[in-house]
């Protein structure tokens, strides 16, 4: 992918530019390139799994009968977990149901405490990804452009 050919329409006001085989595009048009390209060229295994994660752990199984606070359903993961970890323990571990906005919940299930974690592991991977995504957007863009069309953010470094 060619990054650079910078053109320019003769206006100081109004710049277009060339991205790869696109071109005439404007400042906004190129942002929206880099932050395709950026985003594609990020996902890996561990985002995949994290989407399995959050996945696994949506509640879509019916259960049987539940009292009036529980959450309805039941995850893969807790079905899965509880299958393979079918441990009682004595003292009662803190867990996270529900999304928006999740309850604490606590049980003495090994089984029922892993697998309502599941779901949470991919939290810190998608916080990642979303900054990951955007200092290489930013970066990238503002090497492209003039520095009249740069994005000043102090996450970048540009404080100008």
């Amino acid at each position: 992918m060619s990054y650079e050919a910078l053109v320019s329409d003769g206006d100081l006001s109004h710049t277009l530019y060339s991205y790869g085989d696109l071109h005439d595009l404007t400042k906004e048009e190129v942002y929206l390139c880099v932050l395709v390209e950026v985003i594609c060229e990020h996902f890996d295994v561990v985002e995949v799994a994290a989407v399995f994660a959050v996945v696994l752990g949506a509640p879509m199984l019916g259960t049987r009968g539940k009292v009036n606070m529980a959450m309805p359903g039941t995850s893969l993961a807790s079905v899965i977990c509880r299958e393979l970890l079918d441990i009682k323990i004595k003292k009662r571990l803190p867990t996270l149901i529900g999304y928006l906005p999740p309850r604490v919940s606590k049980t003495k299930h090994l089984g029922a405490f892993v697998g309502r974690w599941v779901p949470w592991l991919s939290v810190p991977v998608a916080a990642y990804d979303l900054v990951a995504i955007h200092v290489k957007t930013m970066l990238r863009y503002n090497a492209l452009v003039q520095p009249r069309d740069r994005i000043n953010d102090a996450t970048t470094g540009t404080l100008g």
